[in-house]
């Protein structure tokens, strides 16, 4: 992922609330506690790509081609079912790929209810190990590790 994720990338809108019609997240929200800070539900983000080519919230009638993701406004981590993050990040982006094929079981559980993730690192990427649901493939970024990955 690129800087071009737009600084709005985790503002909350009543957009979010909206059913995502024609877009590339085929799942409903995830209806769980934040896996990492555990103080708040996750909340359904709906972000599109502007003309610039930035991702941006998405606000008022949802843009054909929008994703959403589920965020915690405490932390600010991030959910991302699978694919998700590579749409992001870029067409040639392969983030699932990318993880370190060594991994680490977490004492997170998936915010789908798949069990306890493992944690993998992101060679190359950033330093800091992501959490990663074998089962569904969903990929968790604590937001310090979100903010590392859109600069690298």
């Amino acid at each position: 992922m690129d800087a071009s994720v737009s600084a709005g990338f985790f503002a909350y809108t009543d957009a979010a609330e909206q059913t995502v019609e024609g877009s590339n997240s085929a799942r409903a929200p995830v209806d769980a506690q934040c896996p990492a800070c555990r103080l708040h539900a996750l909340v359904p983000m709906v972000l599109h790509q502007t003309e610039a080519g930035r991702w941006a919230n998405a606000e008022g009638q949802i843009p054909e081609g929008a994703i959403q993701i589920d965020a915690c406004p405490v932390c600010n981590g991030a959910w991302f079912d699978h694919g998700e993050l590579d749409l992001l990040a870029g067409e040639e982006t392969n983030i699932e790929q990318a993880l370190d094929q060594s991994s680490r079981p977490t004492k997170r559980a998936c915010p789908r209810g798949c069990g306890i993730m493992r944690e993998h690192d992101l060679p190359g990427m950033i330093r800091t190990p992501v959490d990663h649901c074998p089962k569904c493939r969903g990929i968790w970024l604590d937001g310090h590790e979100r903010h590392k990955l859109a600069k690298s």
